[in-house]
């Protein structure tokens, strides 16, 4: 879980988009849960808005499968088929080796289930 939590954060930057500011802190209470906004990058001066990866059934990733997560994180692509904006930067993500994919889909699991 560790290694999972490193992924996660320093280096893939997950938690720092998806998880909402106190003032210039992330609000750790709140790990995970989204609602960030950013410039979306498949359209210009529009903004999009970072998804709830905790395990939530609803409004998070509860009820999708690892294969789903891992398909979200390499390949930006929803469990639905939609496409992510590329604000979310799975190309930089796609030579991810399985161990670190499983690593961090155990991470997620694991995070409090919080709604967004």
């Amino acid at each position: 879980m560790a290694y999972g939590a490193y992924l996660a954060g320093p280096v893939a930057h997950c938690m720092e988009c998806h998880t909402p500011r106190n003032g210039p802190h992330l609000d750790l209470s709140r790990l995970g849960v989204g609602g960030r906004e950013f410039p979306d990058f498949d359209n210009p001066g529009a903004l999009t808005v970072s998804r709830n990866i905790t395990p939530d059934p609803e409004t998070g990733i509860g009820q999708w499968s690892n294969a789903d997560v891992k398909a979200a994180i390499l390949l930006g692509i929803r469990p639905d088929g939609t496409k992510l904006t590329k604000t979310m930067p799975f190309a930089a993500y796609y030579n991810m080796t399985s161990d670190d994919l499983n690593a961090i889909v155990f991470y997620l699991r694991s995070l409090p289930t919080l709604k967004m």
